[in-house]
């Protein structure tokens, strides 16, 4: 009998210390939680790499979803406003490439995770989702995430993964040194609130030149079916307020993107097409003296945080400063006359 309670001391004390790098794994995972499964925020996991959005922030608002009222929607682009500069309760849904047949799904999971109806849902529009060639982005269904979620113990598991450890591991080292060890030129905090990497003027002109590559060499065509995806979002969602906007990009790649009659007339039915559907929006993509300076840009496209808060004001008629010229209200009534006044701005680059 001594023998057997001895063989089973030491059964015990070899389980417990063959479990113990396991443990330390879990507990490490879970103290940075890098999947974002979590709430908790502390000194090391305070930089968090972006490595899928689309899970990420399904993760967050499944579960621990708050009483939003408001949800923001849209690409890369839109990841950089914060939703804490919003006048209401607002989560930042915006993901890398979203395209434009990912919102209906989006915003209806959504709103079944905080269990009503947003009463506003802010959504930004890039004119790269009218071509109908435009690159098909990597990324799971969201119904493969959901599916995935839906699991028994998902959460549990998910601390077991070694490449949870991995992430971990990044954002750990990165918080540790407060800059970004991990191949994103985005980060977020634990607020869902993202920040953009430091670029040089090298880098940056790299950006423009490749923008310039890839004009060339772009097969663009309109999507006739855009219209369509449009009117099926708000047909699917009639007790939302829409406020929809045009994001911004660097003037000197707006007019490269349209200096043709043919790019500058697709540009004319989008915006159309966008009025058409929900009565106005908010134009940022026009040039203006937002647009004009470089440096408010980290590249040709994605603007810095601080230009999303201008924006942010815009769209929310909140007060602050506002550049008199950034974001122009177009309107069924007056948007021939505010298509006459961006291209005298276009004409001014020839």
């Amino acid at each position: 009998m001594k023998s057997y309670k001895k063989w089973l001391l030491q059964t015990c004390i070899l389980t417990i210390l063959a479990m113990t790098p396991f443990l330390g794994i879990i507990g490490f995972n879970y103290f940075i939680d890098p999947l974002w499964l979590y709430s908790h925020q502390n000194s090391f996991n305070n930089v968090q790499n972006p490595f899928d959005e689309r899970l990420l922030k399904t993760h967050s608002i499944t579960f621990n979803p708050k009483n939003y009222s408001a949800v923001l929607l849209g690409s890369s682009r839109v990841t950089y406003m914060n939703e804490h500069e919003f006048p209401m309760k607002t989560y930042n849904y915006a993901v890398s490439s979203m395209l434009v047949e990912e919102y209906d799904p989006y915003l209806t999971y959504a709103e079944e995770k905080i269990g009503k109806h947003f009463d506003t849902v802010f959504i930004g529009l890039d004119f790269w989702g009218t071509n109908v060639n435009r690159p098909k982005v990597q990324s799971k269904d969201l119904n493969t995430y959901i599916k995935e979620m839906d699991k028994p113990f998902y959460r549990v598991k998910k601390l077991f993964s070694f490449n949870t450890f991995e992430y971990a591991k990044q954002n750990f080292n990165s918080s540790k040194q407060n800059k970004i060890l991990f191949n994103s030129f985005r980060t977020y905090n634990r607020d869902n609130v993202a920040t953009a990497k430091a670029v040089t003027n090298e880098e940056k002109a790299k950006f423009f030149h490749d923008f310039e590559v890839e004009q060339e060499k772009e097969i663009y065509k309109y999507d006739n079916s855009y219209k369509e995806m449009l009117m099926q979002l708000k047909k699917s969602h009639p007790e939302n307020k829409f406020v929809v906007f045009l994001t911004p990009v660097a003037e000197a790649r707006w007019q490269i993107e349209f200096q043709t009659t043919e790019k500058w007339s697709d540009y004319q039915r989008w915006i159309t097409d966008v009025v058409d559907v929900f009565g106005e929006c908010i134009n940022f993509m026009t040039p203006n003296s937002v647009t004009k300076d470089n440096n408010n840009f980290y590249d040709t496209q994605h603007a810095y945080p601080e230009i999303g808060t201008l924006m942010i004001k815009r769209i929310s008629d909140r007060k602050g400063y506002i550049p008199h010229d950034f974001g122009i209200k177009m309107t069924k009534e007056n948007i021939n006359e505010m298509f006459n006044v961006i291209e005298k701005n276009r004409q001014k680059s020839f």
